[in-house]
């Protein structure tokens, strides 16, 4: 994988799944699972939030990476830390 991909931590995005719980658990209210017209609107938004909300937990990883860069030179564990995340 390359490195800035790795700095980015896509094996944290899954957790973001959690925004589809707000799609799941309208089903009936919302929308009908018959009516395309009525969940693709919201299926749509859905996956727009899961984008950004992994967009935005990357930038905090990688904004933290680099305010930690010189603490974790200095740090006996921070120093084994693989390159791409420093």
């Amino acid at each position: 994988m390359p490195p800035w991909l790795v700095a980015l931590r896509p094996q944290q995005w899954p957790k973001n799944g959690i925004v589809a719980a707000a799609l799941v658990f309208s089903a009936g209210d919302a929308w009908e699972l018959d009516n395309i017209d009525s969940w693709w609107p919201l299926l749509w938004r859905t996956l727009v939030l899961f984008g950004a909300w992994c967009a935005v937990a990357s930038a905090t990883y990688l904004i933290n990476d680099a305010a930690d860069r010189e603490r974790d030179r200095q740090h006996r564990c921070g120093q084994r830390r693989t390159r791409q995340q420093q």
